[in-house]
């Protein structure tokens, strides 16, 4: 069990006492870390951090709660972790979408044009009760929540709609149409 003269020497800089602490509760600080990134490696990384920060923070512990404290800063080191790797997903996402070539810009924005014309021109085999949302989600850029609204239903409906247009599209249209 953790006294309040290992977390003070541990503050004080005491690296035996850190490790006294370290050993009764980073078991569940990983616990808790691996809970927000669900990846077992991650998970280890993050928790380490984490107790590095705890470590640089102990001086600053006002005495109270210390496996809350910590759990609350390894978790927030987590979520910190897991936002940074969706935001670079997101910019590698873009970085692949997004031709470097001005040329291929042009090209790139031709052949959307061209997709899109294909697509209107193949609206109208489209049976009516879909062909509302497909337009209004693929040609009008409309959200589900737009499109709700003024058909005046549920966006969780409009999902539904869209999710079974798509259906209807694989069974019924080749790909090779669109390409």
């Amino acid at each position: 069990m953790i006294v309040q003269e290992d977390i003070q020497a541990a503050a004080n800089g005491d690296e035996e006492a850190f490790q006294t602490i370290v050993e009764s509760y980073g078991p569940s600080l990983y616990r808790a870390v691996l809970g927000v990134l669900r990846d077992p490696e991650e998970a280890k990384d993050a928790t380490q951090e984490a107790l590095i920060k705890i470590y640089r923070s102990l001086p600053s512990f006002e005495g109270r709660g210390l496996k809350t404290w910590m759990t609350r800063i390894a978790v927030n080191h987590a979520i910190d972790m897991k936002r940074k790797k969706q935001r670079e997903y997101l910019k590698w996402e873009k970085a692949c979408n997004e031709p470097d070539d001005p040329q291929e810009a042009v090209d790139f924005g031709l052949i959307q044009t061209e997709l899109q014309h294909r697509i209107r021109e193949r609206v109208q085999d489209i049976p009516e009760r879909y062909r509302g949302v497909m337009v209004g989600y693929y040609l009008e850029g409309k959200t589900y929540e737009e499109m709700a609204a003024s058909l005046q239903v549920k966006p969780k409906s409009v999902e539904i709609k869209l999710y079974r247009a798509r259906q209807w599209l694989r069974k019924h249209w080749d790909k090779e149409d669109f390409e």
